[in-house]
């Protein structure tokens, strides 16, 4: 519990429930942790995601050395009022086997380890984590969790459809077999159009799904080249999930670095092959049930006298040609490879940048011209629920109050500046607009790309905004979909694994330049300025009243 200190751990109660389109709960009212969780690494099951009737979110970035990429990818998240992030292995020194010393198998490492600490997470946790170098936010966490939802729900009816449920029964509990879905979806990561470092031929590149994209998303040139190809490859540096689920994900993950040594091509090689195999075991399973139906249909037809062969094929469109033999009964979810592992191949939440950058664009999304000549005129509901989106959460930029914390000219804002008044990067292929822009691949774009983003020409002063708010405020009052972020913690600083609170100037001091790109100097002490502030809002200097 917190006790007033603004040292504690990283825990975001999430008190206001999110609804999807059809009013299924996400997130429940604030009260005590009293239920069991299923599901946990040695416990893996089916069920789908149902978030706990209290829950808190954290934001995890493993990073091990500080440097103005890092302070953009921290600036953004807490501009758009991210929980303060948790750094995994900062300031750690790796001396591993590989190009990078062990630094990605230590990420792996660093994040189980945190997950594991019964103190500092719970199972049922909202965990996001994400690259600590190449990523920027762009949408507040409110369409993060809602959309992080829709897609649970959207990828779990797909997963029914397809493989429907089976009897589901534990020895140790007298009740009758329950009836279950055979895969659920738990946990989201980023889609890729590069299968890598993976082999071709490895299931990470040759057993996943095909892409949910439109078959005509890049025109009659779709999946042509690398550069039109429909996302569909894992990619591991945006994940999102409860901590249970990422937790049993990761587990495996360590013993693949630590046991098998499967480490020294990366994280992104190691996630890539679990995907892969459950990927592989599923089509095992689809390939089963259509054998098994096939032989029954063929009985049927000689008896009859029909005649006939049965089909084969994986039916999942991606040439893969793994079969079993056919059997009479369909094979059964296996422990050691289902995860409920699922990727956001529209992009809704992760977009990452590998041959992307030209699907990518940046726009006000208030003119409708703009909008239907960049995407080809195709003007899409996905659009549309962003429009809808944009209006039902704060503004970036909302309408000024005479109860404000006292500024000075720096905190000069333009006053009452809606989502549909900024220009924000839309996938105009998909289309889509994303959370957050994910630049593997090309890393010049996080230099020239910088300037483009919403927030960038406000980022010192936001950042003060966000660094001056109380330790004691607290949102009063909220809507259906808008969460009342617990600020107690601290705003704008960060927690370190190792539960040390590091503020703004601690990580990010002597960056000023390449990320405010302002000109105004030191952070606090900026060029003009007669009043300077503490990571606590508290005024230490006033040059006018001799403080």
């Amino acid at each position: 519990m917190w006790s007033g200190d603004p040292r504690r751990p990283n825990i975001y109660p999430i008190s206001n429930p999110f609804t999807t389109k059809n009013n299924s709960t996400l997130v429940g009212v604030d009260v005590p942790r009293s239920r069991s969780y299923a599901g946990s690494s040695t416990e893996q099951t089916s069920q789908p995601v149902k978030l706990p009737d209290r829950t808190s979110f954290h934001l995890l970035i493993p990073a091990t050395e500080k440097n103005p990429r890092l302070c953009k990818t921290l600036l953004s998240a807490s501009i758009l009022k991210y929980p303060p992030p948790t750094l995994i292995n900062f300031n750690k020194s790796f001396t591993g086997q590989g190009p990078d010393n062990g630094t990605h198998a230590g990420k792996i490492r660093g994040i189980f380890d945190f997950l594991s600490d019964s103190q500092k997470v719970q199972p049922g946790d909202l965990v996001l984590i994400v690259d600590g170098y190449d990523v920027w936010f762009q949408l507040p966490p409110e369409i993060l969790l809602q959309r992080y939802h829709q897609l649970l729900e959207d990828g779990n009816k797909k997963l029914l459809q397809e493989f429907g449920t089976y009897k589901q029964h534990k020895a140790w509990e007298p009740e009758e077999p329950k009836t279950v879905p055979r895969y659920t979806q738990k946990v989201l990561f980023g889609a890729d159009k590069l299968c890598w470092p993976n082999q071709p031929e490895d299931h990470a590149c040759a057993s996943v799904p095909s892409s949910t994209l439109s078959e005509k998303a890049w025109g009659n040139a779709t999946d042509m080249d690398g550069y039109t190809t429909r996302p569909r490859f894992l990619n591991s540096g945006g994940v999102i999930g409860l901590a249970r689920d990422v937790k049993a994900i990761c587990e495996q993950a360590t013993f693949m670095v630590e046991e098998e040594n499967a480490g020294l091509l990366g994280d992104q090689y190691v996630f890539g092959a679990i995907f892969g195999e459950q990927e592989y075991h599923r089509n095992l399973v689809r390939e089963t049930n259509r054998e098994a139906e096939g032989g029954w249909k063929h009985w049927l037809a000689a008896k009859v006298g029909l005649g006939g062969t049965p089909q084969h094929g994986n039916g999942n469109g991606n040439g893969n040609s793994n079969t079993s033999a056919a059997v009479s009964q369909p094979l059964m979810p296996t422990m050691l490879v289902e995860y409920g592992m699922g990727l956001d191949y529209e992009m809704s939440l992760f977009q990452t940048m590998t041959h992307s950058h030209a699907d990518v664009d940046f726009f006000q999304l208030n003119s409708t011209a703009r909008l239907q000549a960049a995407t080809n005129d195709i003007v899409t509901e996905r659009h549309l629920t962003f429009l809808q989106e944009a209006r039902d959460i704060p503004p970036p930029l909302p309408a000024k109050h005479h109860d404000q914390v006292p500024t000075s000219r720096l905190d000069n804002l333009p006053d009452r500046l809606g989502w549909l008044d900024v220009p924000v990067a839309v996938n105009v292929h998909v289309p889509s607009v994303p959370v957050l822009l994910h630049f593997n691949g090309d890393k010049s774009y996080l230099d020239t790309w910088w300037a483009r983003m919403w927030y960038h020409p406000y980022a010192r002063t936001l950042l003060r905004q966000r660094t001056r708010a109380s330790s004691s405020q607290t949102t009063t009052t909220t809507t259906s979909t808008s969460p009342s972020w617990d600020d107690r913690g601290g705003t704008g600083g960060f927690w370190t694994d190792k539960g040390h609170w590091l503020s703004w100037r601690d990580v990010c001091g002597g960056f000023e330049e390449e990320v405010f790109e302002d000109g105004l100097g030191e952070w606090g002490k900026e060029d003009g300025e007669k009043k300077v502030f503490n990571e606590w809002g508290e005024l230490v200097q006033d040059d006018e009243i001799g403080v």
